[in-house]
């Protein structure tokens, strides 16, 4: 398997997953010959730099949104549109940044984000790059990206004199019916001390008009200093929205000092109305003390009875870096009681940092990368989970030791061999009184549900 050294190459994954979750199987393909997004301008207008590059596929269509050089000093965010997966481009781009005059340094901006739900609705986030401004605005399209809004500013970090508020974290999610969020993190609290908290605003009318924004990190701010940063999201169709962040506040509230980094996620069932309280996501980093966890990532789907979130951060509880991975079944409210360590084939002295998550509803497959150090210098693993999928990439699930020789957590014999452990939904068997023993019946649940993942870690070797 060929080696992948570069953090960018690692962007580039962070596409590639993007496009495998939504990408119609029939059009899949191993190489499609290269297309250039880009229209760039003639003659010394632009420099021809082009980086923060984002894609989303949304059936038949992508939309592409990045950053453009221009007069060699300012930066631009400008979008493009493919009707035919991304194989050709229109020969004219869109700069979206029209609320600052080309070329402005007072518009430098440092990102751009596109999404879709699909429908007609498309939205284009992009961020200010310079120290004295941090806000970020959004346009929206109500003809699947033929023409935009003007630039609306979510943010509104009007700095008072002598700080610099800035915003950091931005992401961008849509949903079918109009209905889009806006998660981030800045320093309009606190500004300039370090200390963050985690925002976000809704909306439900294309972009027409957005909520007030809404504080997620739950801190009374006159006990307490705020530290969430590297802020993750994700929402399915039935108005579940998910934020999980790193924070790094004490958990004593008298105590205003840092404390290692620790997951924490917060769910809401209703659209972003309201949300559930706190909840630590790396359960299990408890020895030794002090460890950190961050760069957390979220994928979720659902139906209109039940929703799935997974959770992926890399977590130094083990002394090196490792990646982890947890789930929930219910929108969020519980999750497995251990943490899944997921290069667990990785040896002692090797770091795996960065993950990347991708979820699938159907077939239900979670789709893991990560920057990999096994082989001494920098490569880009990958794993799978699926039931039905996993057994050519990943080691297969088995009770532990402790549990694996106890029959209530065994398959039931008559099952036939090539259908053992890889049937969505069958049920172990529990003995008679099982639900009078909740501490057994709760392990060997999620033994089933380690099972039915398939997640437990990669055998040796790199992506191809």
């Amino acid at each position: 398997m060929a080696r992948i050294t570069s953090r960018l190459a690692l962007g580039a994954a962070g596409v590639a997953l993007a496009l495998a979750g939504g990408l119609p199987a029939a059009a899949q393909s191993p190489k499609s010959p290269d297309a250039k997004v880009e229209a760039p301008l003639p003659g010394a207008l632009s420099s021809n730099i082009v980086d923060a590059a984002s894609v989303d596929l949304k059936s038949e269509r992508a939309y592409s949104a990045y950053i453009r050089r221009r007069y060699f000093n300012g930066h631009e965010a400008v979008f493009n549109v493919s009707v035919n997966q991304g194989a050709t481009w229109r020969d004219a781009d869109q700069r979206v940044s029209t609320n600052f005059a080309p070329g402005s340094i007072d518009g430098d901006m440092q990102l751009a984000i596109a999404r879709s739900a699909g429908d007609q609705f498309v939205h284009v986030l992009f961020a200010n790059r310079n120290f004295d401004n941090g806000d970020f605005y959004v346009v929206s399209s109500s003809d699947r990206g033929e023409t935009f809004s003007n630039p609306l500013n979510l943010a509104l970090l009007y700095a008072p004199p002598g700080s610099l508020p800035l915003s950091y974290g931005h992401t961008l999610l849509a949903v079918p019916g109009g209905k889009a969020y806006v998660i981030w993190h800045d320093e309009s609290e606190g500004s300039g001390l370090g200390l963050n908290s985690v925002y976000l605003r809704a909306t439900s009318n294309g972009g027409a008009s957005w909520a007030a924004k809404k504080k997620l990190n739950v801190v009374d701010f006159s006990a307490q200093v705020e530290r969430a940063t590297e802020v993750t999201a994700c929402a399915d169709n039935n108005r579940r929205v998910h934020v999980a962040w790193k924070d790094k506040r004490h958990p004593t509230p008298s105590n205003v000092g840092t404390y290692p980094g620790r997951i924490l996620f917060r769910a809401s069932a209703d659209d972003s109305a309201t949300f559930g309280p706190e909840r630590k996501l790396d359960s299990g980093d408890t020895a030794p003390a002090g460890t950190e966890s961050e760069l957390p990532k979220l994928a979720c789907f659902g139906n209109a009875t039940a929703g799935t979130v997974a959770a992926a951060w890399q977590d130094q509880r083990g002394g090196d870096w490792d990646v982890y991975f947890n789930i929930s079944r219910d929108g969020g409210t519980t999750w497995l009681a251990s943490d899944l360590r997921i290069d667990a084939a990785a040896p002692a002295g090797s770091n795996a940092r960065a993950p990347k998550l991708v979820a699938t509803q159907s077939p239900e497959r979670f789709y893991l990368a990560w920057e990999d150090s096994r082989h001494g210098g920098r490569d880009l693993y990958f794993t799978v989970s699926s039931g039905r999928l996993l057994g050519s990439l990943g080691e297969r699930p088995q009770c532990d030791a402790r549990l694996r020789r106890q029959p209530q957590c065994r398959q039931r014999r008559h099952r036939p061999r090539h259908l053992r452990g890889r049937v969505e939904g069958r049920r172990d068997h529990l003995p008679a009184g099982a639900a009078a023993r909740p501490g057994l019946a709760a392990r060997c649940g999620e033994q089933r549900e380690r099972r039915r993942l398939g997640l437990r870690g990669l055998l040796p070797g790199r992506l191809p």
